[in-house]
This record gives C-alpha cells, sequence and structure tokens, in this order.
C-alpha cells in the first residue's frame, strides 16, 4: 500500500520528551492510537504509562482509529502520557 494513493496507510514523524530526534512511523489508517502511541513509546523506550498523542493542542483518544481523529499522512505528533506525562 502506498502513503501517497490515500488508500491504507499514514506515515508521521513522533516527537518524544527526553528524545533529541522525532522518529518516523507508519501505520495503517485504522490502527488505534493506543496501539501506535504503545508502539512509538517501546521504539522511544518507554515502559510505563499510558502512552497516547497530541496533536497540536488536541490529546487524541486512544480508543480511536488513527483516521478519526484527522491524523494525515505527514502530520508530526508529540508522545504524551494520557494520564499528565511521559
Amino acid at each position: 500500500m502506498s502513503t501517497k494513493d490515500g488508500h491504507g496507510q499514514i506515515t508521521v514523524s513522533v516527537r518524544a520528551p527526553r528524545a533529541l530526534e522525532p522518529k518516523e512511523f507508519t501505520w495503517t489508517k485504522t490502527t488505534k492510537v493506543g496501539e501506535a502511541a504503545k508502539e512509538a513509546a517501546d521504539a522511544f523506550g518507554y515502559a510505563a504509562g499510558t502512552p497516547t498523542f497530541q496533536k497540536g493542542d488536541d490529546i487524541l483518544d486512544r480508543k480511536k482509529p488513527l483516521v478519526a481523529e484527522k491524523v494525515e499522512d505527514g502530520d508530526v505528533l508529540d508522545l504524551v502520557d494520557a494520564g499528565g506525562g511521559v
């Protein structure tokens, strides 16, 4: 599946506290925010917490698919903890 044809996948950059550089991830549009955030948290070495993403000023709902939270190809997301901070 191509990220360019608007179907299937989304590639985003994720920034995390204590990380100097963002990491790039590709998920299907239907991946739940919480599942994607957990994968990103693992990649950044965070073991505890309830990870989710923040897009701009909005904290994304962990239970909804990325596409339902209006995550688009090329977005930059911040990794945060749903309980207050990673």
